[in-house]
């Protein structure tokens, strides 16, 4: 194919790009990178603002139990739904920090909507579900079913040459 009908070759020209440090957008974009590493980081709010909650799943012999980490919010701000063996966990953060240093005063909001979805196995009791709320973390907790036991095993690792050498 030619490079004239290549489209990421269109309105590009055979010479190399000059930087223009006198052009407005590398002044602005200078400007940028000098306040994002700045040791005060001052823009760093605005490209960390969406807030996605960590979540652990862990289990024992007896129950699948989720945790999910929601500093500054409240219960009530808290939805759960299960669906189709799917556990989706929203919420709201509404998040106001105010400081006020020789004279100045700075306010930060921050505000979003989350939403995470966890599958859950099959053979779990999804009828019996017990949600706690405690020190900004969410404990949800579900029964494993004798179906779940059942169907549960433990896989050896390991190369299957290694095991028939082992059996002789």
């Amino acid at each position: 194919m030619s490079s004239e009908l290549n489209p990421f070759n269109w309105g590009r020209s055979n010479s190399p790009a000059k930087r223009d440090s006198s052009h407005p957008s590398f002044l602005g974009f200078d400007r940028l990178l000098d306040d994002l590493f700045h040791p005060d980081m001052s823009l760093l709010p605005t490209f960390t603002k969406d807030f996605v909650p960590s979540i652990d799943v862990s289990e024992d012999d007896k129950e699948v139990r989720i945790e999910c980490e929601l500093p500054g919010i409240e219960e009530k701000d808290i939805d759960l739904n299960l669906a189709d063996n799917r556990l989706t966990i929203k919420g709201e953060k509404r998040s106001e920090e105010e400081s006020h240093d020789k004279g100045t005063r700075k306010n930060e909001r921050r505000y979003g909507a989350f939403s995470r979805s966890i599958d859950l196995p099959s053979g779990l009791d999804l009828e019996n579900a017990d949600a706690s709320f405690k020190n900004g973390v969410l404990c949800v907790k579900f029964q494993k079913t004798e179906e779940y036991r059942k169907h549960s095993r433990s896989i050896p690792i390991g190369d299957k040459s290694e095991k028939k050498n082992k059996k002789s």
